[in-house]
């Protein structure tokens, strides 16, 4: 486990009450960005790069009836919010269209993701932390359709 996943783990709980409901609106304008490129894909594919409590994932598995979204975090402990979360505001249904896997963006392989399998990614307040973009961008470009969407939101 890498420090900054214990880092979030230990921290989930505050994370989720504190930080998630101050930082939901500049994240979920993430989607208003993307909403082209996705909305109406047939059966499209979403990555929600580092996505926490799951506030963009599952806002996303809302709007977008026929979209797959995976979220993908470092932290267990901040996916177990997400679970949480989901479970809590989405019908069956819905939480079928939802992934939440472990692992890491800089090797997004590793957690299951195949190459060139999203038409679109979004990350909300991750990329600053972490040390070295340019491999979670590749990361990210890896798992990318061609012509696929990134759109990210940093401070």
């Amino acid at each position: 486990m890498s420090e900054m996943a214990a880092r979030y783990d230990l921290r989930a709980r505050t994370y989720g009450r504190c930080w998630a409901p101050i930082l939901a609106p500049s994240a979920l304008g993430l989607l208003d960005a993307i909403d082209p490129a996705i909305a109406d894909a047939p059966a499209a594919r979403l990555l929600d790069a580092g996505t926490g409590s799951g506030t963009l994932a599952i806002e996303a598995v809302r709007r977008w009836p026929r979209v797959h979204v995976t979220g993908l975090d470092l932290s267990g402990g901040m996916l177990a919010l997400a679970r949480a979360a989901a479970d809590a505001a989405l019908a069956a249904a819905d939480r079928d269209r939802l992934s939440l896997v472990e692992g890491s963006i800089t090797k997004p392989e590793a957690a299951g993701l195949a190459p060139a399998s999203m038409d679109a990614a979004v990350s909300s307040f991750v990329l600053h932390l972490v040390p070295d973009r340019r491999p979670a961008l590749a990361g990210l470009r890896h798992v990318l359709r061609p012509n696929g969407v990134l759109a990210f939101v940093v401070w």
